[in-house]
């Protein structure tokens, strides 16, 4: 806001005239113009970056997983093999118990110190 002597200022006048600023308005068709499939991602896997990518990713997981539960390999003709993965799903009880315990420590460690 603008007050006194301000108001004179070069620029200030053409500011605070009252004036409709003119948008340029788009039509549906200029705005989907530049959208093919790219924008979608149907072409991200063309490089081979992205897959390769995928896959460290997975093996990455699928060792970490197989660590911790137990890990079946099932063969397909192919070559191809898939790995299924058996995790034990907590109860909704063994998740409440979860998270009071959580809680119990979260305050036991803000008022006690621990």
């Amino acid at each position: 806001m603008y007050f006194g002597e301000a108001k004179n200022l070069p620029g200030v006048k053409e500011l605070l005239k009252p004036g409709k600023v003119e948008e340029e308005k788009k039509t549906r068709y200029e705005l989907y113009r530049g959208i093919d499939s790219d924008y979608y991602g149907f072409r991200d896997e063309d490089d081979g970056v992205l897959l390769e990518l995928e896959a460290t990713e997975e093996e990455k997981v699928l060792k970490e997983l197989g660590q911790n539960g137990n890990n079946m390999e099932i063969e397909f003709d192919d070559d191809i093999s898939m790995h299924l993965i058996h995790l034990k799903v907590p109860s909704p009880e063994e998740i409440q118990k979860i998270l009071v315990q959580r809680k119990k420590e979260e305050l036991a460690k803000k008022y006690i110190g621990h």
